[in-house]
């Protein structure tokens, strides 16, 4: 599919040079200090005035501990830009109905619980949660080495 988008933009705007997707990762990775994800058959057009990153969403008052997500590439020069999703891809999902043990970290603590999963979203590395004893749902975030964390747990 990506190589039919890069085969037709090149048909489309034969004057339209292209850059190397694996450069643009690499830039993207050393401005956010983390690897990003970007599939190196995407076809990037060159940018002589070179790219700009910016991380979104940014850290704020309101939210200092939420680090950002994904990191905006563009171009000033043509208006071109990218979402890149930020972190290495994430471990296999678990499957609805599996049972794991879950880690919970918050501020002076750190505890295990088990939980049920009840669905897992591949695009946000999340997975809902039940706890089978109380029947509580909570949140949890798949990490890369297929572990999956919780900081914190709310009501029903």
């Amino acid at each position: 599919m990506l190589r039919g988008i890069a085969i037709a933009m090149a048909l489309v705007c034969p004057e339209v040079a292209f850059a190397s997707a694996a450069q643009l990762r690499d830039e993207a990775s050393a401005f956010a200090g983390q690897p990003v994800r970007l599939d190196e058959r995407l076809a990037v057009p060159a940018c002589s005035t070179g790219f700009s990153f910016r991380a979104s969403p940014a850290p704020s008052d309101r939210l200092p501990d939420r680090l950002p997500d994904r990191l905006e590439a563009s171009c000033p020069e043509s208006g071109w830009r990218l979402w890149l999703p930020l972190g290495s891809a994430p471990a296999a999902l678990p499957r609805r109905g599996q049972a794991l043990r879950v880690m919970m970290e918050g501020p002076g603590y750190r505890a295990s619980v088990d939980a049920v999963v009840e669905s897992a979203n591949a695009r946000e590395g999340t997975v809902l949660l039940r706890n089978p004893r109380s029947g509580s749902r909570f949140l949890g975030r798949i990490q890369a080495d297929g572990q999956i964390t919780v900081n914190n747990i709310s009501g029903r």
